[in-house]
């Protein structure tokens, strides 16, 4: 179990489940399903820094994120609403 990218080929690996957005790739993928993610915070941080009322709202706010396997940045927040990214 991990979450390095494997190289199927070179490693010699039949099967991988990934999250995220496939690249172009020659590989045969199947969508197994969907996962929600949720961005929460603590009553006392909230009290602390003040409830954010829309996701421009959460700039310079603290945070802890993903780190990208594939690039090893932070991934950036995304936030759909009214069905617009």
């Amino acid at each position: 179990q991990s979450d390095r990218l494997v190289d199927l080929v070179r490693e010699g690996v039949d099967c991988v489940i990934r999250v995220g957005e496939p690249p172009d790739s020659g590989m045969i993928m199947r969508r197994l399903g969907m996962i929600r993610e949720m961005t929460c915070a603590s009553p006392a941080y909230l009290s602390r820094h003040g409830t954010p009322v829309s996701p421009d709202a959460l700039d310079g706010h603290q945070a802890i994120g993903f780190v990208s396997s594939r690039t090893g940045e932070v991934l950036p927040f995304e936030f759909t609403v009214a069905g617009k990214t």
